[in-house]
């Protein structure tokens, strides 16, 4: 009976593209409503393997293969966006259930889209242009002259894909001074006074509900702290609520979809990029709001009711990244644990420099004492092995 979970008749079946830390919390999540999961993985994937019970591991997301996954699943979702488009498109007319859909991937997995569709949208963006080669870098450099950024269009993510370049000359070094292997977004280097995220809740009805707006800090690409504190006014936090609640109907997005922010120094509030799945900036949703980002997104994509996104406590995350120096290293659990206060997850991943292996999350009606508590856990999470 189609739909039947509704009203108890079946326990739903969920599919989840992707092994990683996402799939491993949206599992977590799923226990609680008792919702069936399966997983399609790549055989890098760690994070789930020994814990799903329904794990299959594919060489590639093919669509014969995600063809005869979704035929087992009343609903497919992803985890990250390793999928084209026009693939999710192609099953989607072969009758299989996948959201978020092909049009929001379309736009949302790949920058040059992106700014292309949020600019006819009156979406504030950055100057950017879109290159193919060097030769076109050099020929837009006349409008944006360096320092700038090059944005890969697709499969950039924790700083990967991203350049920041001071001169041709540094561009030519990492790309050539030939044509690319896929199309950059060009754009000056802003003088970022803010970043933030506001992460948005759709319904398969066109409801859209946001989380409370969080701060996010970067270092080298990375994101290392999400914060509820943030110091930006109400009226540019409403218009970024608008533009997020905007951007989610027009891509007609289904489930968990995060919009991140650019305040600049000369107060333009400019969106940077989306992400059409759960995303790092609402982790501490986990703890510090009345429904996580991953049960808001099973109930979304399940047509069930969204649960409260309200805040129950100021919060900070922290990622726990994996150290740069050529060492060995593992997680410290006994020191992690040692403030009864930090609430700790791990990603049972490989420890690798500059890898998310796990996060921290601390609440506390004073901002400054849950950031303290969750740094000091985050800088004593790694010892390392003596070899």
């Amino acid at each position: 009976m189609e739909n039947s979970w509704k009203s108890g008749g079946h326990v739903p079946i969920v599919g989840i593209v992707g092994g990683g830390q996402l799939a491993r919390m949206l599992v977590q999540a799923s226990i609680s409503l008792d919702i069936d999961i399966h997983v399609l993985a790549l055989d890098k994937d760690e994070s789930l393997k020994s814990l799903a019970t329904n794990y299959e591991v594919v060489p590639e997301y093919s669509p014969s293969i995600l063809y005869q996954f979704s035929r087992k699943c009343d609903v497919v979702t992803f985890e990250h966006e390793l999928v084209e488009y026009q693939t999710i498109e192609e099953l989607e007319n072969r009758g299989c259930n996948l959201l978020p859909r092909s049009s929001t991937f379309r736009i949302a997995s790949d920058k040059e889209a992106q700014r292309r569709e949020l600019s006819k949208m009156g979406v504030p963006l950055p100057l950017h242009l879109i290159c193919h080669s060097f030769s076109e870098v050099e020929g837009f450099s006349r409008a944006i002259p360096a320092p700038f950024v090059l944005k890969a269009s697709r499969y950039g993510y924790d700083g990967r894909g991203i350049i920041f370049a001071e001169s041709l000359e540094q561009v030519k070094q990492v790309l050539g001074d030939g044509n690319f292997p896929s199309s950059y977004v060009m754009e000056p280097h802003l003088e970022i006074l803010s970043e933030f995220a506001i992460v948005t809740v759709s319904s398969l009805n066109g409801e859209v509900v946001t989380y409370p707006p969080l701060q996010t800090r970067q270092k080298d690409g990375i994101c290392v702290e999400v914060a509820t504190d943030i110091d930006i006014s109400e009226e540019a936090l409403k218009k970024a609520q608008e533009v997020a609640t905007t951007i989610a109907k027009q891509t007609e997005s289904v489930g968990i979809q995060a919009v991140e922010f650019f305040l600049t120094t000369t107060g333009e509030l400019l969106v940077n990029e989306l992400a059409p799945r759960v995303h790092n900036s609402a982790h501490l949703s986990i703890e510090a709001c009345v429904t996580s980002q991953f049960e808001n997104h099973l109930r979304a994509i399940l047509g069930l009711p969204i649960g409260s996104t309200s805040l129950i406590s100021p919060a900070v995350m922290v990622n726990l990244i994996g150290p740069s120096e050529d060492k060995k290293w593992m997680i410290d659990r006994l020191a992690l644990l040692s403030d009864p206060t930090v609430k700790v997850h791990l990603y049972a991943k490989t420890i690798k420099p500059k890898r998310k292996v796990g996060h921290v999350t601390a609440l506390d009606t004073a901002p400054e004492r849950a950031r303290h508590a969750a740094w000091k856990a985050a800088n004593s999470a790694f010892v390392e092995i003596e070899r």
